[in-house]
């Protein structure tokens, strides 16, 4: 359906993400939200839990794993929200986090 390929992340993000050795750590960035914070599940599903807490603009996260749907599995490291939780990558067509390059 045509939403749902529209909510997913691009392909260039995915295999940015996805290329990343195992011993490497992979930082996002909290870059698109509305004004009361992005929202955190509890699992990948989107039918899974909602947190009552969400993720503020600017946080800052560890990658923990990242399926093939989009969905980010995080560990905050900077930045106000839940402490653990899965996120979207994008939503209704707007990248919602933006992978922190590596320091050379």
């Amino acid at each position: 359906d045509a939403k749902a390929k529209e909510s997913l992340p691009s392909k260039n993000v995915l295999a940015l993400a996805s290329s990343v050795s195992a011993e490497e750590s992979v930082h996002w960035e909290v870059t698109g939200t509305k004004a009361e914070g992005l929202l955190v599940r509890t699992g990948a599903s989107l039918s899974s839990e909602m947190l009552s807490r969400r993720l503020a603009k600017g946080a800052m996260l560890r990658q923990i794993e990242l399926d093939q749907a989009g969905r980010l599995h995080y560990e905050l490291l900077k930045g106000e929200g839940p402490k653990i939780g899965w996120i979207s990558l994008n939503a209704s067509g707007h990248q919602l986090v933006r992978r922190i390059p590596k320091d050379p």
